[in-house]
């Protein structure tokens, strides 16, 4: 729910600036390598309420001109999130 969002939230500031996503790569960091890989495709999403994530979250991504996805250590996501 946390990566939608971002994302939504991303798009809005592209169009405030009067742009479009299409000009936009945009670079997800992570923590989940299961959420990861499951965006990438290279993990099926077997439970339906991941799925729906998915799905949500890659028709939001689909715009963009390129979306590269990174893990980072929980460790960080902490340290920048404070949770």
């Amino acid at each position: 729910m946390a990566l939608i969002a971002a994302i939504q939230e991303c798009r809005r500031q592209i169009f405030n600036e009067q742009s479009s996503p299409a000009e936009v790569s945009l670079e997800i960091r992570g923590d989940s390598s299961l959420v990861l890989n499951q965006l990438q495709g290279n993990y099926k999403a077997k439970d339906v309420r991941m799925r729906q994530y998915r799905d949500k979250s890659l028709g939001l991504l689909d715009d963009f001109k390129q979306v590269k996805y990174v893990h980072q250590d929980r460790a960080k996501s902490v340290r920048l999130l404070g949770h």
